[in-house]
C-alpha cells in the first residue's frame, strides 16, 4: 500500500511517483501482489481529493485506489464518495473507501454510519484503521464494520473461518 501518513507532506502526485517508482520491484517479486495507492487523510498537505489523477494510477499499476471514507475528512461527502467511486471504477480499478483518521475508536454508531454509506458509494472495501488499542481498532468496532457490510450470518462465518 502506498499512501502517505499525517504531517508528512504527501500529495497524490508524490504517491503516483512512488507508484511508478516501486511498481517494477513488487510485480518482480509476484505478479499476485495487489498494488493499493492512495490517500485516507490530508497527509499534511490538506484533502486533495483530484479524481481527474486517477487514470494515471490505473497506467501506473495500481488495482485498488484509496480515498477517505463519508464523514472521515473534511469535505468528504457521500455524495463526493460517490464520485471517487465512480472515477476509479472507470478507470479499471477496484475502490476502496478507508477510515483512517482515528475515528475507528468512535462509537459503534459512527461505523455503522461510515459504512453504510461507503457501501452506498459503491466502494469494493472499506477499511478501519489501527487507531484504536495498542494497533488494533476497537473490536466491537471492527464487528460493526462486518455486520453492517456484509449482515451476521456472513461476519461470523468469516470470523470462525479465520486461522
Amino acid at each position: 500500500m502506498l499512501t502517505g501518513n499525517p504531517g508528512v507532506g504527501v500529495t497524490q502526485e508524490t504517491i503516483l511517483t512512488g507508484i511508478l517508482t516501486g511498481i517494477g520491484l513488487v510485480r518482480s517479486i509476484s505478479k499476485d501482489i495487489l498494488n493499493v495507492a492512495g490517500k485516507m487523510h490530508g497527509a499534511g498537505v490538506g484533502n486533495d481529493y483530484n479524481l481527474e489523477i486517477v487514470p494515471a494510477f490505473a497506467a501506473a499499476g495500481a488495482d485498488i485506489m484509496m480515498f477517505p471514507a463519508p464523514y472521515t475528512t473534511p469535505g468528504v461527502s457521500p455524495r463526493l464518495a460517490g464520485e471517487m467511486m465512480d472515477a476509479v471504477h472507470s478507470a479499471g480499478l477496484l475502490g476502496m473507501l478507508a477510515i483512517g483518521t482515528s475515528q475507528e475508536g468512535s462509537d459503534e454508531s459512527y461505523i455503522e454510519k461510515v459504512a453504510m454509506e461507503s457501501k452506498a458509494a459503491g466502494a469494493d472495501i472499506v477499511h478501519i484503521g489501527d487507531s484504536g488499542y495498542s494497533g488494533l481498532a476497537i473490536p466491537e468496532n471492527i464487528i460493526k464494520l462486518g455486520i453492517t457490510l456484509r449482515g451476521r450470518r456472513h461476519q461470523y462465518k468469516r470470523m470462525a473461518n479465520r486461522r
